[in-house]
């Protein structure tokens, strides 16, 4: 058989690239493995920003809730405390229609009434507005422990039905007064621990939470 004769099988292409060039088309030399990649990392980032969203809307959750509980508190606290405001006056009237006591215990009563009424302490129990307020509302409950005390020096005021009527109204609304404050810097407490702990304390700002809330004198 001549050489023109014989018949050879065609040669298939693959089989004449080399081996090192052949590693040059498998599937991660071409990049497909590394196609899958981005995918694979923009699955990651959107499972990042999902639980990133979830925990900053939890966070604004806990914090608006808290903020609204300590806010109505707050309140209460305020018109409970007005009780005592308006009593005030009362006191004082009939402790001048009656023998005298001393002028200075009368005036702290007066000066403290006309300081808590002045005083307005805001929706959100932060800043100087509170903190007047909570100290106007701490001096209106010292000066008129500080005025029956002295009074209970004068027998004739302790004997006046008027002014031992106006005693047992402060001392049945006293409970009432602290127990309102005490729930109130409960609320305050847990929204300021919200605001202060991770990841609060990161986007409390953020999220339209400025100071922490302040406390009232409480038992």
């Amino acid at each position: 058989m001549t050489l023109t004769d014989s018949k050879t099988e065609p040669l298939d292409p693959w089989d004449a690239i080399t081996a090192p060039e052949k590693r040059r088309f498998l599937p991660s030399r071409l990049g497909l493995q590394g196609a899958k990649r981005p995918q694979a990392v923009m699955a990651a980032a959107a499972a990042v920003l999902l639980a990133s969203g979830i925990s900053t809307g939890a966070t604004w959750l806990c914090l608006e809730v808290a903020r609204h509980d300590a806010g109505s508190a707050l309140q209460t606290a305020v018109t409970t405390a007005q009780r005592q405001v308006d009593l005030a006056p009362k006191m004082v009237t009939a402790l001048r229609n009656d023998p005298p006591l001393e002028q200075e215990t009368i005036n702290e009563v007066v000066l403290a009434r006309n300081a808590l009424d002045v005083h307005d302490p805001g929706a959100d129990g932060s800043g100087e507005m509170f903190s007047k307020y909570a100290d106007a509302d701490l001096a209106i409950s010292t000066s008129l422990e500080h005025l029956v005390a002295r009074a209970q020096e004068h027998p004739a005021l302790v004997a006046s039905p008027d002014f031992t009527a106006l005693v047992q109204q402060l001392n049945d609304m006293t409970p009432g007064i602290d127990e309102a404050n005490a729930d109130y810097n409960k609320a305050a407490q847990r929204y300021n621990s919200f605001r202060e702990s991770f990841p609060g304390n990161l986007l409390a700002p953020l999220l339209g939470h400025g100071e922490p809330f302040g406390y009232l004198d409480g038992p």
